[in-house]
């Protein structure tokens, strides 16, 4: 199977290790509104959220403080 990247899809196959260059804050959820992507911070999962601050702190907290630890915090903050 081939990767295919196009506007509407991404299609990888199963194992398929992507790097991204930059850093978390580099990035943006986007979602399809009328003709084109909007840049949105919130999910329809979770829309008290404010994902782009929440997945940055995570991701502060996993390089500092270890990854089991950053996992830890981010699953009290989501019951919370």
């Amino acid at each position: 199977m081939y990767a295919v990247v196009s506007r509407e899809k991404i299609k990888l196959p199963p194992g398929t290790v992507m790097q991204m260059p930059g850093t978390w804050q580099d990035y943006c959820t986007l979602r399809w509104q009328g003709e084109s992507y909007q840049q949105q911070t919130w999910s329809r999962y979770f829309p008290e959220i404010d994902l782009s601050t929440l997945i940055g702190n995570v991701l502060q907290a996993a390089s500092t403080q270890g990854t089991g630890i950053a996992l830890r915090e981010l699953r009290q903050q989501l019951i919370n």
